[in-house]
């Protein structure tokens, strides 16, 4: 089950910021064409302080969202930030969909996904982690599925 983030956003360099949020449920496909379709039309008019924003968002594995920024040109600003966390809020509010709880991570056990919490990761050392920490598309596209035990998490619990 394991997913190739390698070709994610093409266009799109190593170093253009990362934004992921988790779902604290599986998202459906009829969800996921309705976010699909608002994160299209908010990244269209994302800007910061008058100036378009280089930027895309997809869903994925039907239980993230991610966004990234080409900051070559124009960086996201705190305010460009904040617009993005009310959308995500928004949308969740909508689908009934917490996107905020850092303390449920999913993983995939056995070519199985599962939401646990972060207080389990030990008891699944053989797993794959999605690591939801990452801040730049290099790392997203490299890092994103890891094996736990290789993960940054992994010497923290």
């Amino acid at each position: 089950m394991q997913q190739n983030f390698n070709q994610s956003f093409q266009g799109f360099s190593d170093a253009s910021r990362v934004w992921i949020y988790s779902a604290n449920r599986e998202i459906t496909v009829n969800e996921s064409s309705f976010i699909q379709d608002n994160l299209a039309e908010f990244t269209k008019q994302w800007a910061t302080h008058g100036k378009d924003l280089i930027a895309s968002a997809e869903v994925f594995l039907n239980n993230f969202i991610v966004f990234v920024v080409d900051e070559s040109k124009v960086k996201a600003s705190g305010c460009s930030i904040d617009s993005s966390v009310r959308f995500i809020k928004s949308i969740g509010s909508e689908l009934k969909i917490d996107f905020f709880n850092r303390l449920s991570v999913l993983i995939e056990n056995n070519g199985v996904l599962q939401r646990i919490h972060y207080n389990e990761l030990k008891s699944f050392p053989d797993s794959i982690l999605f690591d939801t920490s990452i801040q730049n598309l290099g790392e997203f596209r490299s890092y994103f599925a890891i094996n736990l035990s290789e993960s940054k998490l992994f010497t923290l619990i």
